[in-house]
């Protein structure tokens, strides 16, 4: 990595091979793209080296495997431009670009990024099905993460009685929560309520499995529900 520069928010600013750049996914909790809006790019720019007016944002987090996973959280539509180009044009010649990436331990801290990041943007936050997912998110991320070293909910792949973000973030949207009336405090008290309860149908049994156990243990039974019925 040719580190350019570190600036206060922790970022590290370097250049990135524009191919390793378009192969970087994009972070789950972003908006929908706009596919019109990847088209205006494309239309407006003179070259391909002119998506380089500002950075791409990268979130690095490490997965339960203790491994870095990379993944874009502002610039995705010049990202799908960029995808556009080299899958049209396999021998271009390949090219760098400004990256500022920061390094994040949680979930939450990315979907607060990303907020800071979009705040003076034209996002519908009450409107696109992702960022209403994001608050809600949020809110059940301040209700069960209490202890920052055990989290509960957790991005990416986990396994029982933990909740994938992710997985979450999907049926978020599936079950269309952003045309839902009821607000994040009223979903995180319904969470709330459906654990408990499933935590006292557990202690009330005679033989629970390992998943089982650690939910007792973790005080947190809503990862175990693999169909998410809680959420209605």
């Amino acid at each position: 990595m040719n580190t350019i520069f570190n600036t206060s928010d922790g970022s590290v600013w370097f250049r990135m091979s524009a191919r390793e750049l378009a192969s970087v996914p994009v972070w789950k909790g972003n908006r929908v793209i706009d596919m019109a809006h990847v088209l205006q790019i494309e239309e407006s720019i003179l070259s391909i080296q002119a998506l380089d007016t500002s950075p791409f944002r990268i979130a690095q987090v490490i997965n339960d495997e203790h491994k870095f996973q990379r993944f874009i959280i502002d610039g995705q539509h010049r990202a799908m431009v960029l995808r556009n180009y080299f899958s049209t044009n396999p021998s271009a010649q390949d090219f760098s670009l400004i990256v500022a990436m920061c390094t994040f331990d949680r979930e939450e801290d990315i979907i607060r990024c990303f907020r800071i990041l979009n705040n003076t943007k034209a996002i519908q936050w009450k409107e696109d099905p992702v960022m209403v997912a994001n608050v809600y998110i949020q809110a059940l991320v301040q209700e069960f993460n209490r202890d920052r070293r055990r989290p509960v909910l957790r991005g990416g792949r986990t396994v029982k009685p933990f909740l994938s973000i992710d997985k979450l973030r999907e049926c978020i949207v599936a079950k269309h929560l952003h045309e839902w009336i009821r607000t994040p405090e009223e979903f995180v008290e319904l969470a709330r309520r459906r654990n408990s309860e499933m935590l006292v149908t557990l202690k009330s049994r005679t033989q629970i499995d390992d998943s089982q156990a650690r939910a007792i243990l973790y005080n947190f039974g809503l990862g175990l529900d693999a169909t998410f019925s809680w959420i209605s």
